[in-house]
């Protein structure tokens, strides 16, 4: 364990501390909490009924985080009704036009839930049978309906089933109803609720046969993403050395970056046109259609316009029905924005869900973006961390000619391709060999301690995986093929960075950077091209962390691209 100071302080340490964000919560909270107190005595006093008792052919994928049975999603499909409980969303069923992105503000009705037992495979489908006749009726009025479990959501996880469903359905997401028919049930009502505010409340009306009450606008919770996360880790990853983190540069920074969620309400706030001003940037709105994108640019561009900027498009996601989400999109990218504000490029925040609907909606925004600022259009470059990085690559995959390179965070550095969704994990062949046809200058920077790569104790299925994963990278990037063995023999190498990686590399560097090691691992590609770049960070868990900013950009700039060919072109 590293040394570090416990007596080192600074201003925004107290971000880090459990006492600054405690009783941060919705204004749905108090309502969840009563709602969990009744449905979980509802349970105790008679247990839930397995509808699926005799059935042991459920099935499981790479998407989904419930079991299911195919054959009862199909008979759903066909009275219209789409299931998934996949990401944040957990599980949910979208009618048909809401599925096909046919329809913009359905009502969307939460049905609150208690988990009984977490390792009961059927779970998820008996919630479907004990909601049948909702169900159809949903089918019918084009409801979107979703379950969300009362302990998840008081605070952020709620926020984040939210913003995952807008981006994914494309829809408003507002309005949205809670199903309180467990205080029906018991003779309460909203009065009956300890800690509810009545005055902030609508009365309660009905929706497909159940009692609810509309929470459009009780959901929304400013708390710090990066805090977070940080209590997530700090309980449940025991390697990770917290206090020497938030003590170090990087847990300095991420702290600065904090204040914009902790002190501002959302972009619009009129104090953040103050933060604007020092950093020297200009901060706008876009919309194409319902969809909204934000751009910073340097405001120099507008004095020098002579001077064509860069453009980095950060895919992070700005969304309508929770406004309050681009603090965390610039609280994540805080060290980006530095380089922004220093002219080094402007940026694009936007992100949908999947890669598709990026595919349809990117290359516009990009387009009225080049038109509309001082751009250099061969020097677009792209980023996003963890699902997004995926998303990032895969958009740079599919049109090699709008982007220069790309800086993919939070991810491994085996090409997983398709991120989540089986049908590109059918394709890995079809992918590997479209990455064949450009080159594709890539950084990917990750924290070693979600580098499994580097783990002594996987399972002999996560070994081949990881095998295959990293040889998949190779063959795509068109970099020499290593063996199993080699890549295997990388945890022993006599050399430093190549035990820390876990992988082989044709070059190595150790930099140290705001308070951690960084491990770069460098590949020359069969043309003698120095196209790929894998740094992992010390002491980093699955966190965007300030020093990828500088260390992405330095690898970036290198780049430029000709927009008619497709040709790489390396700037120095």
């Amino acid at each position: 364990m590293a040394y570090y100071n416990e007596t080192y302080s600074y201003p925004d340490l107290f971000l880090w501390r459990d006492e600054t964000w405690e009783g941060c919560e919705n204004a749905a909270a108090p309502l969840f909490r009563k709602l969990e107190q009744l449905i979980a005595a509802e349970q105790q006093a008679a247990p839930a009924v397995d509808h699926y008792a005799d059935r042991h052919d459920e099935a499981t994928d790479k998407v989904n985080r419930a079991a299911y049975f195919p054959d009862v999603l199909q008979a759903w499909q066909e009275k219209g009704m789409y299931f998934s409980s996949y990401g944040m969303m957990g599980e949910q069923m979208a009618p048909t036009a809401v599925e096909r992105h046919q329809l913009y503000d359905p009502r969307v009705l939460l049905i609150p839930y208690v988990e009984a037992n977490r390792d009961d495979p059927h779970s998820a489908m008996n919630r479907l049978a004990e909601n049948t006749e909702l169900l159809e009726t949903a089918a019918r009025e084009n409801i979107l309906v979703q379950f969300a479990e009362c302990k998840e959501s008081v605070s952020g996880a709620l926020m984040e089933k939210a913003i995952e469903t807008q981006g994914t359905f494309r829809i408003s997401y507002d309005p949205l109803y809670l199903d309180i028919s467990a205080l029906v049930r018991h003779g309460l009502t909203l009065a009956d609720v300890p800690g509810l505010d009545l005055a902030a409340w609508p009365e309660p009306e009905t929706l497909a046969g159940r009692t609810v009450v509309n929470i459009s606008d009780k959901w929304q919770v400013n708390l710090a993403h990066q805090y977070t996360i940080g209590g997530i880790y700090r309980r449940g990853l025991p390697e990770w050395d917290y206090e020497r983190h938030i003590r170090s540069m990087a847990g300095k920074r991420q702290a600065e970056g904090m204040r914009l969620e902790h002190d501002y309400t959302d972009p619009h706030d009129p104090k953040m046109a103050a933060f604007w001003q020092e950093k020297g940037i200009r901060c706008e709105d876009h919309y194409i259609g319902h969809d909204w994108y934000v751009t910073l640019t340097p405001e120099s561009a507008f004095t020098h316009p002579g001077h064509k900027l860069p453009v980095l498009l950060t895919l992070k996601e700005p969304r309508t029905a929770c406004p309050c989400t681009m603090q965390t999109a610039f609280q994540f990218y805080y060290d980006f924005i530095e380089l922004c504000g220093r002219g080094e490029f402007m940026m694009v925040y936007f992100a949908l869900e999947t890669p598709e609907d990026n595919d349809e909606v990117l290359p516009s925004v990009l387009e009225e973006v080049l038109a509309a600022y001082p751009t250099d259009p061969s020097r677009v470059y792209i980023t996003g961390q963890s699902h997004n990085g995926y998303y990032a690559l895969e958009f740079y995959r599919r049109h090699p000619k709008l982007i220069a390179a790309a800086a993919t965070l939070c991810d491994p550095v085996g090409l997983q391709v398709g991120a989540r969704i089986d049908y590109y994990l059918k394709k890995a062949p079809e992918i590997i060999a479209s990455f064949r046809q450009y080159d594709y200058p890539l950084i990917d920077i990750n924290g070693q301690l979600e580098n499994s790569y580097q783990k002594t104790n996987r399972t002999p299925e996560k070994i081949d995986e990881d095998v295959t994963y990293f040889q998949n990278r190779l063959s795509a990037f068109k970099l020499p093929m290593r063996s199993r063995e080699e890549i295997l023999a990388a945890q022993s190498s006599p050399d430093y960075v190549t035990r820390k990686n876990g992988v082989p590399a044709d070059r190595t560097e150790v930099r140290y950077v705001m308070g951690s090691e960084a491990y770069l691992s460098d590949y020359r590609n069969e043309n003698g091209k120095w196209y790929f770049r894998y740094i992992s960070l010390e002491n980093t868990p699955h966190m965007i962390m300030p020093q990828m900013a500088e260390l992405s950009w330095e690898f970036l700039r290198r780049f430029a691209r000709n927009t008619e060919t497709g040709e790489v072109i390396e700037r120095y």
